[in-house]
């Protein structure tokens, strides 16, 4: 049994008041929606479907489920510059937040424990709410999304019992995955977040995100970062995994002596996970995280038959494993290209497929045995109902694209980072890889091909003594640029009418332009700087208004000075990046001058 008994009954005895509650205040017109929550018989039903959120599959669990409480490792957020161990909501700071981390750091396992604790007896229960984002589009919105959870526990979701719970503060929503939204539907999802939390102001919501996807800009919300895992962690989160006291101390000894290049990395959950996996088998620590990976897919397709002893489990492909490695990073590098995101429909899949064929040499296979291999040998991807497969983690699908350039020829390679730079929304998580797995082709073809153009623009942008000349230097590369208010008075986006590339450097430069807007304007209503800024606000009736405001109005009100001061970070930031990558050229060309080095003399006797 994936949940014990001691937990379902637990459960129950949290959620039953709360479902009690919530359909004893309705108002009459909507009790019959409720009937359901005051049936001990639903009530049973209801819990064990708000359990499910808490039933995973891990790297661990070998494609079976598992109760999050088995192994959940207590995460910490950072406030305040303090790490705080959190293991329950309502230990969590007062309002709606955004739980920031990295890849890998466990955003949806502590967000799904988040859930599971606000049904849990001894602390203040809620009915929780779980939506994973990267289901959201235009077609299904999160409003839509909030309806069908709520069905699926019995309630007769209409507008009116929706507005009861959630006005009375009787719902949690926890938004998972905000950086997996389509690009395109971004936009709607934060002013669809942004109704939720004025139309409900007693229902928490939290949403989960990599950092900069635009999210942390919502005006109402704060934002925490998970900490980071160090070296104090390391031993009882590998307790978690069930390791012997001996084996513990072999792995937490192997860690603390590796290479620094692999320590830096071994800050989440995922990674540390990963680097006992990789240990176990090779009873050593990769110095590099190339090697890590490359080591990393052969332990995959052994670990399992390496407890049966004499056994070789055959791979349905008929490949070997360096071209089912070879076949894999050509397909995973499809998918990043053609946007389809972690999670794909069998079309997608097996168009990624076809084209990753074509891009291989000697690696023919049946699609579907190819799955197979993947996802029932390897475990690097899951089954997930009848027509999705999704990667087990985003790092494996980013990791093996870009090692499909790693081991691709050099002209590629140039192709490959002349189109990356132009597309930085597409290929964002793969050149970070990149930029530590292929030091000297990111260099010679991202870096310094490209932001150099940017540095000076921003030199002079800086220096610049002219009238309105940042104003017109901005403009210029940001066009179209108008920020947009509430009737509240609070600064909830921008909008451009087109930039001049959706390149990584204007992308920079465009967050740089935003940080003194959500410096200046964050914070409680009314902000007197709003005023002078969009003067009828103050004839404003409606909450729903929006008010958008041309970048010359603000910096009439705010100055150039704010502005300055963040470009100037940008512009440390770029010359920094420069260097190391003049650097890592230079480097690399020592390592040729080794074969023109004179001989020394030859004793003779």
């Amino acid at each position: 049994m994936v949940v014990t008994e001691s937990i379902t009954a637990g459960a129950l005895k949290a959620v039953a008041p709360i479902l009690r509650l919530a359909a004893t205040t309705a108002s009459k017109s909507i009790k019959e929606n409720f009937t359901n929550w005051i049936n001990t018989n639903s009530q049973s039903e209801i819990t064990g479907t708000l359990l499910k959120i808490g039933i995973v599959k891990t790297i661990w669990s070998g494609g079976k489920d598992v109760y999050i409480g088995d192994f959940y490792y207590p995460s910490k957020i950072t406030n305040n510059q303090s790490a705080q161990c959190i293991d329950n909501i309502d230990q969590l700071p007062e309002g709606n937040i955004v739980i920031q981390g990295i890849v890998g750091q466990g955003k949806s396992i502590f967000m799904r424990h988040l859930a599971c604790s606000a049904i849990t007896p001894g602390n203040k229960n809620y009915i929780p709410i779980f939506i994973e984002l990267q289901k959201i589009n235009r077609d299904y919105t999160i409003h839509q999304s909030l309806a069908d959870s709520l069905e699926f526990l019995g309630l007769t979701a209409t507008p009116s019992s929706i507005k009861h719970l959630a006005s009375k503060g009787y719902l949690v929503l926890l938004l998972d995955g905000f950086d997996e939204i389509p690009e395109s539907y971004v936009k709607n999802a934060i002013l669809e977040i942004d109704q939720l939390q004025r139309r409900y102001p007693k229902t928490k919501i939290i949403v989960s995100s990599r950092p900069i996807s635009g999210v942390q800009h919502l005006v109402g919300f704060d934002t925490f970062d998970l900490t980071p895992l160090t070296e104090t962690d390391y031993l009882p989160f590998l307790s978690k995994l069930n390791l012997d006291s001996t084996k513990r101390e072999s792995v937490f000894s192997a860690i603390t002596s590796a290479n620094d290049s692999i320590t830096r990395l071994i800050s989440t959950p995922l990674m540390l996970s990963l680097v006992v996996w990789v240990y176990e088998s090779e009873q050593e620590i990769p110095s590099s995280l190339q090697q890590f990976f490359e080591k990393l897919f052969h332990v995959v397709f052994t670990r399992h038959d390496s407890l049966k002893a004499g056994f070789s489990r055959e791979h349905h492909s008929g490949l070997s494993e360096s071209k089912l490695q070879q076949l894999f990073e050509a397909f995973c590098f499809m998918c990043v290209q053609n946007e389809y995101g972690r999670s794909m429909t069998r079309k997608a899949f097996n168009d990624a497929f076809a084209q990753a064929i074509e891009y291989t040499d000697s690696c023919n296979c049946n699609v579907d045995d190819f799955r197979h291999d993947i996802v029932k040998v390897a475990c690097l991807m899951l089954e997930e109902g009848i027509d999705l497969t999704t990667f087990l983690h985003k790092s494996i699908l980013d990791y093996f694209a870009a090692a499909f350039i790693i081991h691709n020829e050099e002209d590629l390679a140039e192709a490959f980072y002349s189109e990356a730079f132009s597309n930085h929304d597409t290929w964002t998580h793969v050149i970070k890889f990149l930029s530590e797995a292929d030091k000297y082709k990111y260099s010679k073809y991202y870096i310094l091909p490209n932001l150099p153009t940017y540095a000076q623009w921003l030199d002079s942008t800086l220096s610049t003594q002219e009238k309105d000349g940042l104003y017109k230097s901005i403009t210029g590369r940001i066009r179209g640029f108008r920020l947009i208010f509430n009737a509240k008075g609070n600064f909830t986006g921008w909008q451009t009418s087109n930039r001049t590339g959706n390149d990584e450097c204007t992308v920079l430069i465009e967050r740089a332009v935003v940080d003194p807007l959500l410096k200046n304007f964050r914070g409680t209503s009314p902000n007197p700087l709003v005023y002078e800024i969009v003067p009828q606000l103050a004839d404003s009736n409606s909450e729903e208004e929006q008010f958008d405001v041309s970048f010359k109005t603000v910096l009439k009100v705010l100055g150039d000075d704010p502005f300055r001061q963040s470009l100037q970070v940008a512009s440390l930031t770029l010359a920094t990046r420069i260097e190391t990558a003049t650097l890592a050229i230079e480097m690399q060309a020592k390592k040729k001058n080794i074969f023109s080095r004179k001989k020394p003399a030859r004793l003779r006797i």
